[in-house]
């Protein structure tokens, strides 16, 4: 697994592509027993590109489905829209604010991710925020079988590094609690208004 922290930025190169303009069955096919932790998925030629763990491109796929929609192309049966795309990043030692301004009602963990693009605006490296997510290996070698050996090398290398430690930055880093933050920030705002 090849992770690069780059200022709070934990980037990625085990990805895999996922064209939307195929038809699901194949793209079905090709993850049966793909073990990277990233998938790229790109919408309408590479003009949305979302980066998701295989798990969770699962979840936006019918749980069951019929022949009509294995056949038909993948953007046609995914329930992702455009308000839940990566940001899209040219410089990965500065990349640019997730912008959310635009989709303040948007939930997907792709929006909290980047996309690295190369020259030609194709992906290059995918990401997930925060630099404390070096924890994004953990979760590939579990799915590789190689979990304690990982884990055995990890706590060598980040120990060190534990008294820097910003224990909220954790908390931020968990998909699960994005959702809870936007809402005591939304809960915040309204009370100080009133004020």
């Amino acid at each position: 697994m090849s992770v690069t922290i780059v200022g709070t930025v934990a980037w990625s190169d085990e990805f895999v592509v996922i064209d939307c303009a195929r038809p699901l069955r194949e793209v079905l096919k090709d993850l049966d027993g793909c073990v990277l932790p990233w998938l790229v998925v790109s919408r309408a030629r590479h003009q949305y590109l979302y980066a998701l763990h295989p798990d969770e491109f699962r979840r936006y796929l019918p749980a069951r489905p019929t022949q009509a929609q294995l056949a038909a192309a993948t953007e046609r049966v995914l329930q992702l829209h455009e308000t839940q795309v990566s940001t899209p990043a040219n410089d990965r030692t500065a990349p640019p604010p997730i912008n959310r301004a635009w989709r303040p009602q948007a939930e997907a963990p792709s929006i909290e991710r980047y996309v690295a693009l190369d020259t030609r605006g194709e992906a290059d490296e995918t990401a997930a925020v925060d630099g404390n997510l070096v924890r994004v290996g953990d979760e590939a070698a579990e799915r590789g079988g190689q979990a304690a050996a990982h884990r055995a090398g990890e706590r060598g290398e980040h120990q060190g590094a534990a008294a820097d430690h910003e224990p909220g930055r954790d908390l931020l880093a968990l998909d699960d609690i994005a959702p809870l933050q936007r809402l005591v920030e939304a809960f915040l705002g309204w009370v100080l208004c009133a004020i």
